[in-house]
């Protein structure tokens, strides 16, 4: 079984000379070349970008079956360059692409200072709602949020409370997705005033009964609301909406 990238994610982590003590593991190239991480390195050139290691590190995702499943919480690193993953949630996938940019020639791209890892929970700091390409690694991930008038049927947006992602040279790369945009532009088509998962006091307001969540549109400032459904309807989607606020009172 493969180990040699959990072994340098290691020595990265806890040596203050990562790069000698790299060296001194004195790995042969039949320890690395045949992973998921060294036929990703093999791909690209001596000076490839760290866009260049972006798209070919998703482009192997996808057409190798990594998947989503947040039930193997954590980054892992090392493991899914290492093939002994290949499933996780988006902290893995973005922590490996992190340790695939810092780890040094040929190994790694050798970037220093590296990008750097980002937990993000939106603008507010209660989630926000995003396009939903289920052809991205985040696949088998089902939408949560869905219309009143076809509850049956997912929308192709995402509501998160949190998301792993990787910041660098003023963007914000997101290997769940395979996505890159301006750091000015924050994440998701909507970010979130206040949300319903949690405590009640985190729940904006009840309009008729019912439990509302707000968003605000990133590029036009209108609200949104998203209502909480009663787990006797979801159900397995918390989420119906968008509304407006007169839709919600009417």
């Amino acid at each position: 079984m493969a180990t040699a990238y959990f072994r340098m994610a290691e020595k990265l982590a806890n040596t203050r000379e990562p790069v000698k003590e790299i060296a001194n593991l004195k790995l042969k190239p039949e320890d690395w070349t045949g992973t998921p991480g060294g036929k990703i390195m093999a791909k690209l050139k001596e000076r490839s970008t760290f866009d260049d290691l972006f798209h070919e590190y998703t482009r192997y995702g996808r057409s190798n079956g990594w998947t989503w499943n947040p039930d193997l919480k954590g980054a892992h690193k090392g493991k899914l360059l290492d093939g002994t993953m290949s499933a996780g949630e988006c902290a893995m996938f973005a922590g490996n692409l992190q340790l695939l940019a810092a780890l040094p020639r040929p190994y790694g791209l050798g970037l220093s200072p590296a990008p750097e890892y980002w937990p993000f929970s939106g603008k507010f700091n209660a989630g926000f709602v995003c396009t939903h390409d289920m052809t991205a690694i985040i696949s088998p991930l089902q939408s949560n949020l869905r219309t009143r008038t076809q509850v049956q049927q997912p929308l192709a947006l995402y509501m998160w409370v949190n998301h792993k992602v990787l910041r660098y040279a003023g963007n914000i790369y997101d290997p769940s997705y395979g996505t890159i945009c301006p750091a000015t532009d924050m994440l998701g088509l909507y970010q979130c005033k206040t949300t319903c998962m949690g405590s009640a006091e985190r729940v904006v307001a009840k309009i008729k009964g019912h439990e509302y969540v707000v968003t605000t549109g990133a590029s036009f400032g209108v609200e949104f609301l998203w209502r909480c459904v009663p787990e006797t309807e979801r159900p397995e989607r918390p989420y119906k909406g968008p509304y407006t606020l007169t839709e919600a009172e009417g």
